[in-house]
């Protein structure tokens, strides 16, 4: 997987917690599921692919996360 060097994320998740979600085989199989292949192998996704599959894992794990920490106190 390649990543352009110059990435700027306005969000309020961390650099490294998007790039451990992205970094997986399940946003490899989501972008895959776009079926925007390119010949020469490879896929392509927007802005917008990424945003919907980002607010999708971050945001599920931080309710999550949240819950947990909600029921042990």
């Amino acid at each position: 997987m390649i990543f352009c060097k110059r990435t700027y994320i306005l969000s309020d998740f961390s650099f490294k917690e998007i790039e451990n979600v992205v970094k997986t085989e399940s946003f490899m199989n989501y972008i895959k599921s776009l079926k925007k292949y390119k010949s020469g192998g490879y896929y392509t996704f927007s802005s917008l692919d990424l945003k919907k599959y980002l607010i999708h894992k971050l945001e599920r794990n931080e309710n999550v996360e949240q819950e947990l920490f909600e029921s042990t106190n």
